[in-house]
């Protein structure tokens, strides 16, 4: 189902009051450590930090995919791997981490885009993370309020920009060689991102029910604010208690072949 002229008027007014406190100069987007959002976390490779990791569902996380291929990794070479994976989580308890065998497989999506889906025991997560999902088969409308949270290293904080909409442009991102894995349609936002915040989750929260609903459009890319050979242009780059951050794109969960078969329809909006 489309976003609605109704629904997308609620959207907006529910975020009317947090732009108007937004600070940071990206846009109006405002980037706080958040103890929220608990089903975004990170993935781990090797003990160390690769990218951020969110629950699509349980038994299933997603991330992106230039988070292996950066590392030269392909699926078959991530598959070989999956005793260095490791993915974290918040609970009520704090942080959990698990490993093999408690993550079963990984899955590049077969279409060209920025997605890879990690298969989990789902009992590692059920009773202790919570959620309300719903995916969104279409493009982000241009002033849409969105969210972007990820799991930045270094330190276990887990971050939100707020205050941010989607700018409604769709292009693609001119990779240098060593930048494979931005393949396929990108949207635009002007939520601040930075490194680390890849893989994160982007969605925009409906408050119409009697429980808000995460809408899920997809996960963190990278950035349009890039020169011809794909290297940032830092002249784009701004600064706030975090750090840097350039405005953010994402990989469309619309862009998937495979998403379909690994999830129920009733997760769709």
């Amino acid at each position: 189902m489309k976003v609605t002229v109704a629904l997308l008027a609620a959207l907006l007014a529910t975020a009317a009051s947090t732009s108007a406190q937004a600070q940071s100069p990206v846009e109006g987007s405002r980037r706080l450590v958040t103890t929220e959002y608990r089903w975004v976390g990170k993935l781990g490779f090797n003990g160390g930090f690769a990218c951020a990791a969110w629950i699509l569902q349980h038994g299933l996380a997603v991330t992106a995919r230039h988070c292996f291929t950066h590392k030269g990794m392909s699926q078959a070479d991530a598959a070989r791997n999956l005793k260095a994976l490791s993915l974290t989580f918040g609970t009520n308890d704090g942080l959990m981490t698990f490993g093999a065998p408690d993550i079963t497989g990984i899955q590049f999506d077969s279409a060209p885009n920025d997605i890879v889906f990690v298969r989990y025991n789902a009992d590692k997560t059920k009773g202790k993370v919570e959620f309300n999902h719903k995916i969104v088969l279409t493009p982000a409308p241009a002033g849409l309020p969105l969210f972007v949270v990820g799991f930045p290293a270094p330190g276990l904080r887990r971050t939100i920009a707020e205050g941010c909409r989607a700018t409604g442009v769709i292009g693609t991102f001119p990779p240098k060689p060593r930048d494979i894995g931005y393949e396929g349609p990108l949207e635009e936002t002007t939520c601040g991102a930075w490194y680390g915040v890849s893989g994160g989750a982007v969605f925009a929260i409906d408050n119409s029910g009697p429980k808000p609903v995460t809408l899920l459009y997809g996960v963190l890319a990278h950035t349009f604010a890039v020169k011809e050979d794909g290297s940032i242009d830092q002249s784009k780059v701004k600064n706030d208690e975090l750090g840097p951050q350039s405005s953010g794109v994402f990989s469309p969960l619309r862009a998937s072949r495979d998403l379909m078969s690994l999830v129920p329809k009733s997760l769709l909006h």
